[in-house]
């Protein structure tokens, strides 16, 4: 059945206005008949068709989950605005098409996501809010009624994600958030120099993690400072750092007021330490040197940090040692033991039997099953960096950090590789991206490092034996390493050699995605799995 998109003709809408003003009592029913109230005004015609729309999919809203926060329903907004094919900026500032859509379309929705608390009655306002546009704004549809807001924030969500290093959906849930934080959400809507997509996505991507502890005033004094600077220079004809680093600055200094944070505390402290995870690969070389060299606005950090698991190529060993010359701050390496030999004895840094790279297997029945657990990272690279910051800290293990300890570890992920950020799992430790954040790709850091050390090459930071490897990389280990080849080699034969190394495992492990003995494997186009890799720490 064809679907028509229509909106309230004026009387129609202003009827129903005057109607909720006087009694909201109808907008509580869920089957309330808005069209039979209509008619019964002496208003049959009540719609007028809208040209130029074409509907490709669900335009109805649902309750999602109803065991979750009301506002996670509203990431269906996505589907929703791709349903409405040809709708423009224009168009989607007509209070009397979201009229339409709320009273005839999603009326029951909007009593289901917008529930009153058992104290509060039915009120024009109310009924005002979640059921008529306020202005004829795009910007405005923020404000407005369910529908809009719904379209409003995929709108954004999409124009956000040209110049944002999150995704649509990532950036969509963000701003689903604004039934917690609906001061940031409104701000955006009203303020003007956020209108310029460019700028709205820097500042997206600044404050958000910030939300938390900013209170409504907090949000304010934020805007207010941005806005004043309007007034000196034009934001949008700043550079992506420079930007960044202003936003930033605007938001440190309005956490570091009590009266503008959640907790009424101070939530803004300089952290205690400034550490690299340095992996001796190409976009962690390149971020420790641009540091060393004060470019782009990075401080140098306190010290870097080598896990070092014992089974890397010898290229990386003598770039680590090239690379600790031409830094001024500390390199440390630490080890949680070799990976190469604890693979082999069919164990974990503690000794607990357990094969701890993601291997590829095969089943007895020669069809293939999936790949072993991966947790290489977590027990070689992660707790021992762990462990000597914690060791510089001066707090034991066991020992919980105390609020007063700020840790802020940098990881050298390109703005290619930006899918491969997360959150920290520690609330000690907060994760910075210097590398995403400056827009930098894999090629351009090389080509940054060839106009500085172009004498030099810059090696692949991983185990000779990585699962996740890219064809290419085993192809070029093969015709330039053959020890390190050989030695990969001998390990993918080893896994298979001795049943009694892994009493448990029920299939057979190989090295290559292909399930064939590696040294049988042609190389073809594989690309490599480090965005499989959960922690952001290998490869870089």
């Amino acid at each position: 059945m064809e679907q028509k998109i229509c909106r309230l003709s004026e009387s129609a809408y202003n009827t129903l206005l005057n109607i909720a003003r006087n009694d909201p009592s109808p907008w509580q029913n869920p089957e309330t008949d808005f069209a039979g109230i209509l008619v019964q005004q002496g208003i049959p015609d009540y719609t007028e068709e809208v040209k130029g729309i074409q509907v490709a999919g669900e335009i109805g809203l649902k309750i999602l989950n109803p065991d979750k926060a009301p506002q996670h329903n509203d990431t269906q907004g996505l589907d929703f605005h791709s349903a409405l094919q040809g709708l423009s900026p224009a168009q989607a500032a007509d209070p009397r098409l979201w009229a339409w859509f709320t009273h005839f379309r999603h009326h029951s929705y909007g009593i289901e996501r917008w529930p009153l608390g058992k104290k509060r009655k039915w009120s024009f306002n109310h009924v005002k809010s979640h059921w008529f546009a306020k202005s004829s704004s795009l910007n405005a549809l923020a404000q407005s009624n369910t529908s809009a807001r719904t379209w409003w924030m995929a709108e954004w969500a999409l124009r956000l994600v040209k110049h944002s290093v999150h995704s649509a959906t990532d950036i969509l849930q963000q701003l689903a958030s604004h039934n917690t934080h609906w001061d940031y959400l409104t701000i955006m809507g009203g303020s003007g120099f956020l209108y310029n997509p460019y700028v709205a996505a820097v500042y997206h991507d600044t404050i958000a993690d910030n939300l938390d502890a900013l209170n409504f005033r907090g949000v304010r004094a934020v805007m207010n400072r941005l806005q004043h600077r309007t007034g000196l220079y034009l934001l949008d004809a700043l550079d992506h750092n420079d930007l960044r680093e202003y936003i930033q600055g605007s938001i440190e200094s309005v956490l570091s007021n009590p009266e503008y944070t959640r907790s009424r505390q101070p939530k803004y402290q300089a952290p205690a330490l400034r550490v690299l995870s340095l992996g001796a690969g190409v976009q962690s070389s390149v971020l420790a040197l641009m540091a060393e060299r004060g470019e782009h606005g990075l401080p140098k950090p306190d010290f870097a940090i080598f896990a070092d698991t014992g089974w890397e190529p010898q290229a990386v060993y003598d770039h680590l040692a090239w690379l600790q010359s031409k830094l001024s701050f500390p390199v440390y390496r630490v080890s949680a033991g070799n990976i190469r030999q604890d693979l082999l004895n069919g164990t974990k840094p503690d000794g607990d039997n357990f094969i701890s790279i993601p291997v590829y297997f095969k089943g007895l029945d020669g069809k293939n099953a999936g790949m072993s657990y991966r947790q290489c990272t977590k027990h070689y690279k992660i707790n021992p960096i762990n462990q000597h910051i914690r060791k510089i800290l001066g707090i034991p293990d066991g020992r919980p950090v105390p609020k007063t300890k700020r840790v802020e570890q940098w990881l050298g992920i390109s703005i290619d590789e930006s899918q491969r950020q997360k959150p920290s799992r520690y609330s000690w430790i907060s994760l910075r991206y210097p590398l995403v954040e400056l827009g930098f790709s894999r090629y351009q850091l090389q080509d940054w490092f060839a106009r500085h050390y172009g004498h030099r090459d810059l090696p692949k930071s991983s185990c000779i034996g990585c699962p996740y490897r890219s064809d290419d990389s085993w192809q070029h280990m093969k015709d330039n390493d053959r020890a390190a080849w050989q030695d990969a080699v001998e390990v993918d034969i080893a896994l298979r050699s001795d049943p009694e190394r892994f009493p448990k495992m029920k299939h057979v492990p190989f090295l290559h995605s292909t399930r064939m003995p590696l040294e049988e494997v042609g190389f073809s186009s594989r690309p490599d799995q480090f965005g499989e890799e959960c922690d952001g720490l290998c490869g870089i």
